[in-house]
């Protein structure tokens, strides 16, 4: 049987024996619907119908990533670009509405972007609360940068994170600290420069964040679509 239209759905006049009929060509049982209002009945046809025309599409996607990347199909990376440019903002049912895709499908997809490729995360300004924000830039002996990480991030010091790096600086790892004043600071270096290992320290501190561009992925976004 050939399903109506989603603008003939839409007129008054359709009966409700036809309603019945279109959701049992769509495989459901139109008969389990009959004390339903006719209203409420169009309304459950058209939920029906955007469902299947959202699988539909899906798996028409062909989702695209390298060896070691997740993969993402273009509707992926539009509920990505929207939530980024946001920084997360935006309620699943407006992406839905300004997208033009399904709550649902929204809903769904958002879940799992969240769980792969999403850092979602809440920062506290740690300023207003009488802290201060340092990086310490750490030169290591050969053989000794993932030890030396790691023996830091063991310290109940206030240490936020160290990441190993790699360049021409002779710079291996990049310490981030809060501390309440400057004697903090010094025996935290010190104590950083006592550790087997470690050639030398130097340090900068956090004064003023002047901006981020997190829009600026939106241009990543549309050529990972258009490639």
């Amino acid at each position: 049987m050939e399903m109506m239209t989603g603008q003939s759905r839409q007129d008054g006049n359709i009966s409700r024996h036809e309603l019945v009929e279109e959701l049992s060509g769509m495989g459901i049982n139109g008969e389990l619907f009959k004390s339903v209002s006719i209203d409420d009945l169009r309304s459950l046809v058209k939920d029906f119908q955007e469902a299947i025309n959202s699988s539909k599409a899906e798996a028409q996607e062909k989702p695209r990533a390298g060896p070691e990347t997740a993969k993402l199909s273009s509707t992926d990376m539009r509920i990505l670009k929207a939530l980024v440019s946001s920084s997360g903002r935006l309620s699943s049912l407006q992406i839905s509405r300004d997208l033009d895709i399904p709550l649902s499908t929204i809903q769904r997809r958002r879940k799992r972007l969240e769980a792969t490729v999403l850092e979602v995360t809440y920062g506290v300004k740690m300023e207003e609360l009488g802290w201060r924000r340092a990086l310490l830039f750490i030169s290591t002996q050969k053989g000794r940068t993932e030890s030396v990480g790691k023996e830091i991030l063991s310290w109940n010091e206030r240490v936020l994170s160290v990441v190993r790096t790699m360049g021409q600086n002779g710079i291996d790892l990049f310490l981030e600290c809060l501390f309440k004043n400057n004697q903090e600071l010094l025996r935290l270096m010190e104590r950083v420069k006592m550790l087997e290992g470690v050639n030398n320290v130097f340090w900068s501190e956090s004064i003023q964040v002047i901006g981020k561009k997190s829009e600026n992925f939106g241009d990543i976004f549309d050529s990972y679509a258009a490639g």
